[in-house]
């Protein structure tokens, strides 16, 4: 039993998350963020689209690009996201 709970527990050191909101518009200006990753991970990405009024959920999406910002890799490129969407990166051995 101790050894699953320090499992959990070197786990849960290594997590971390950045929750914000996005207002919609029309034709939105990028949004920027910049996370540092270590080379050679896996890394989960969790997108909520959750409209405030479920009137116009229909209209509301976004678009994500996850790049390197040095090298300018392009890992991930969807659009037209909605609702609940999860999605996995693995980082090069030369990311940053």
């Amino acid at each position: 039993m101790r050894v699953a709970w320090a499992g959990w527990a070197a786990l849960a050191a290594t997590v971390s998350a950045i929750k914000f909101e996005l207002p919609s518009a029309k034709n939105p200006t990028p949004f920027c963020i910049w996370n540092y990753a270590l080379e050679d991970t896996l890394a989960v990405i969790s997108i909520n689209v959750i409209p405030r009024d479920q009137r116009t959920a229909a209209d509301q999406s976004i678009d994500v690009r996850v790049i390197d910002r040095t090298h300018h890799n392009v890992y991930l490129s969807k659009k037209d996201l909605k609702d609940e969407t999860r999605l996995a990166i693995n980082t090069h051995h030369d990311a940053d």
